[in-house]
């Protein structure tokens, strides 16, 4: 019996030192164009999102939006204008039953269940690379 406790605890421990957040990277390079974008197929809860340029201090107009499984609204997940570097940790509301946000409620985090994620950058110099860490928990 005692073994049996011991492996149980043992596979819980594991089970959850295994659990760790994925970071998924993007990057659009500019070469000779002012704006470009990425695609990545995601599933998971959305983090935190991480964008930041080369050269570490240029601006750019960038947005991070998934197209949902059904209907053609893309939906923005990020979206500013960023000099060097921004990190946002996007949350949403929960909605009641017609669809209308109850933001009496904690906001939860987004979920991904497949969807495409679009990373796009405009109006920046040309030549740099633009990168985007998109943080997803499977938990």
């Amino acid at each position: 019996m005692r073994r049996l406790i011991t492996i149980c605890v043992v596979m819980l421990a594991a089970g959850v030192v295994c659990a760790r957040p994925d970071a998924e990277q993007l990057q659009v390079p500019l070469g000779t164009n002012t704006s470009g974008s990425a695609t990545i197929g995601l599933s998971g809860y959305l983090d935190a999102v991480y964008v930041s340029v080369s050269d570490g201090a240029s601006t750019g107009s960038v947005a991070v939006s998934y197209a949902p499984l059904v209907g053609s609204t893309a939906v923005n997940l990020a979206t500013n204008s960023v000099v060097g570097e921004k990190v946002w940790r996007p949350m949403v509301d929960v909605t009641d039953v017609a669809g209308a946000g109850l933001t009496s409620d904690e906001p939860i985090r987004y979920v991904i269940a497949g969807e495409t994620v679009t990373f796009a950058v405009s109006g920046s110099p040309t030549g740099l690379i633009w990168k985007c860490v998109l943080v997803i928990d499977e938990d």
